[in-house]
């Protein structure tokens, strides 16, 4: 009997319209696997194809309002205020980050006047001689 996660995901598929057309699905049990050399084996529930699949067959066709894209995800709870949260992060750091660049050109360029100015300085006291 396929888990309850296995019938949710099979009911999903039905009620978004995933087309699964190309080729049969059954549930399956990979947590009871006899075949202890199968990569899957042990990796809890899923589908299976019920058939051999050519290579280069698309296997299923998702609608894309079914699809987690970054702006989905920032409309929905509870990724929508986590991603506005790492969003703000990122933007302070951008700042800080701005903020510090500046200051250090500021410092540079205030050091480069500076010794520029003790060059200036150090040429005229040799042109007079002081």
């Amino acid at each position: 009997l396929p888990s309850d996660m296995t019938e949710r995901l099979l009911r999903w598929l039905l009620e978004n319209a995933v087309d699964t057309s190309v080729f049969p699905v059954a549930p399956h049990n990979f947590n009871n696997e006899e075949n202890s050399s199968s990569s899957s084996s042990g990796y809890g529930y899923g589908l299976v194809a019920t058939r051999d699949i050519p290579p280069g067959t698309m296997l299923m066709s998702l609608p894309s309002r079914v699809l987690m894209t970054y702006e989905s995800a920032y409309r929905t709870e509870p990724l929508g205020p986590i991603l506005r949260k790492i969003i703000q992060r990122q933007r302070q750091q951008q700042q800080q980050q701005q903020q510090h660049e500046k200051k250090k050109d500021d410092d540079d360029d205030r050091d480069n006047k500076e010794e520029k100015e003790k060059d200036d300085n150090d040429r005229k006291k040799q042109n007079y001689g002081i």
